[in-house]
């Protein structure tokens, strides 16, 4: 870091050194301004302006304790230091204290003094209800979905929380997370905040707009995970190193970091940065969006949250599922979990080819051994090179120059037809069938027929329910309705709807018409025109 150029006489006072660390802290150099105002303090101790200085520069480093140190050396002095006060909620807040920075505002005068503080209004009130729903996120789950994904943001204040689990360890492949009490399909499990975590953007040429009667060409919006590792494992070595996180670093030593290092108990856990063992944390245990559906985001995010990394992987035999938005991961059930049931997830597209997901799995060092896995992996020969066939067929139908709108919709049904009969008893491993369910729904559906459009959401919709799949379950759904609203048919879409509630709840939790209302408004719009209401009671079952 560039050191503050400024000469320092012997004979320097506290005002001197406070000077110095104000500027260092307006160029955002806090390190500097620390050193700054420690000089001056060695000089003057008890000014409470240094160290009310130096409690704001430790928040911008997020060294919590420290700046709460420095806060209440001052409120020891002058009790109603405002500055000090709210710079004290802050550290509190910092350091997930969430009910002490509660009782704090509430303490004596303490609200009506930070209320009255001029240069924010009601300072008081806005750190109590930032603090509350802090702790309500901490202690209930209490996270407001739709407004989340509505903000599509990378950085989010939130709160970590899990229900009550158990770490344990299972023969044959370690530690992992079990479930202590029954919880429904769709339940909240975890809410993180990542320890660390990078958005890589891949930079998109402009291109010229597409042949009039032709649809644009599908972006490709994938990013070489070498280079999003780099990135985070370098944000992970600089928290480590400047002690950012100086409770939650051993824990980050207690993950498995391969079969070679294995993992740290808390005991045994470092404070300083291990890049070797860094490494492989990440490698083991860090989440990647890229080949995954994440609603509203485009770019590659890859992050690493402590206690969900205990979560073992299932390519799909998962119970949970995750859902990332930004450095904000939700876990949720996807069906119904009974105590003593240990919690799986696909840290991959389950959609992905076999060959593609051991690619991506290789670097977690798993070899999966779920029902997919195992399904595929004793197709024989032939059954791959047809497959491989077909898919080539499709690939070329979706990506030629007009194709997705110029090509007969009994072409798309005939390749359909060729991808249920590579299985046709066991389609529940059919994961490639996906996307031209999709699309052959929609060209049925822009052509009027809506019971064929139906017909083929409602096999993929049975077919994918239950599965990792949760968001392109909703789509079904939602298209289901709408297909029976253009034909008509309001008590089929209020039937649907029903359904489409569950299925809300499964991938976002509630409010449901809060959540709709931001991933699909014009549906709801429609909806309320027809005077059917998205709320109701819970579906005991998902159908």
């Amino acid at each position: 870091m560039e050191k503050v150029e400024t000469i320092i006489e012997p004979e320097s006072t506290e005002s001197n050194w406070k000077e110095i660390g104000n500027l260092a802290f307006q160029e955002k150099k806090y390190e500097e301004a620390v050193k700054a105002y420690t000089e001056g303090l060695k000089i003057t101790p008890s000014d409470v302006s240094i160290l009310s200085n130096r409690a704001i520069t430790y928040l911008n480093l997020e060294f919590f304790s420290l700046a709460l140190s420095d806060t209440e050396t001052v409120l020891k002095i002058d009790p109603t230091h405002t500055k000090a006060m709210y710079r004290k909620v802050k550290a509190l807040i910092g350091g997930k204290k969430y009910e002490p920075a509660i009782q704090f505002v509430l303490k004596n005068n303490h609200k009506d003094i930070l209320n009255s503080y001029t240069p924010e209004k009601n300072l008081g009130e806005k750190l109590l209800a930032e603090a509350t729903k802090l702790a309500e996120q901490s202690q209930f789950g209490n996270y407001n979905m739709a407004e989340i994904i509505k903000e599509q943001t990378f950085e989010h204040q939130v709160a970590d929380f899990n229900i009550p689990l158990a770490a344990e360890v299972f023969k044959g492949y370690g530690r992992g997370l079990v479930v202590t009490e029954k919880i429904e399909g769709g339940e909240l499990i975890i809410g993180s905040k990542a320890f660390a975590f990078i958005v890589e953007r891949k930079h998109r040429e402009m291109k010229p707009p597409p042949p009039e009667g032709t649809l644009p060409e599908i972006e490709d919006y994938s990013v070489d995970r070498t280079v999003a590792k780099k990135s985070l494992v370098e944000a992970i070595v600089e928290k480590v190193k400047k002690k950012k996180a100086p409770e939650e670093t051993p824990v980050l030593y207690t993950l498995h970091a391969g079969v070679k290092l294995g993992n740290l108990s808390l005991d045994d856990s470092l404070n300083s940065a291990d890049m070797e063992r860094i490494i492989k944390i990440v490698d083991c245990n860090a989440l990647c969006t890229n080949g995954r559906m994440t609603y509203g985001f485009k770019e590659l995010m890859y992050g690493l949250w402590l206690f969900p990394s205990f979560i073992n992987h299932s390519c799909y035999n998962g119970n949970c599922k995750w859902h990332m938005h930004g450095d904000f991961l939700v876990i949720r059930a996807l069906r119904t979990i009974m105590p003593g049931e240990e919690l799986r997830m696909s840290y991959i597209s389950p959609g992905e080819s076999l060959k593609t997901r051991q690619e991506l799995l290789a670097p977690y060092e798993i070899n999966c051994s779920c029902n997919l896995c195992q399904f595929q992996a004793n197709e024989s020969s032939e059954t791959q090179t047809k497959l491989e066939l077909i898919l080539k067929k499709y690939e070329t139908l979706i990506t030629g120059p007009g194709s997705i709108v110029s090509t007969d919709t009994d072409e798309f049904e005939s390749i359909v037809e060729e991808l249920e009969g590579i299985h046709p008893t066991h389609h529940d491993y059919c994961p490639f069938l996906l996307e031209p369910y999709k699309l052959l729904a929609r060209r049925y559906f822009r052509k009027g027929a809506y019971e064929k459009s139906i017909e083929i959401l409602e096999k993929g919709r049975k077919l994918f329910i239950g599965t990792d799949f949760t968001e392109d379950v909703i789509t079904f759904t939602t298209n289901i309705i709408s297909a029976y609203l253009k034909n008509k048919n309001k008590p089929k879409a209020m039937e649907w709807v029903k359904k489409l509630r569950r299925d809300l709840q499964i991938g976002y939790g509630e409010p449901v018409d809060d959540i709709l209302q931001v991933i699909a408004p014009d549906l709801l719009v429609k909806l309320k025109h027809e005077k059917i209401s998205v709320i109701g009671e819970n579906e005991s079952t998902a159908t």
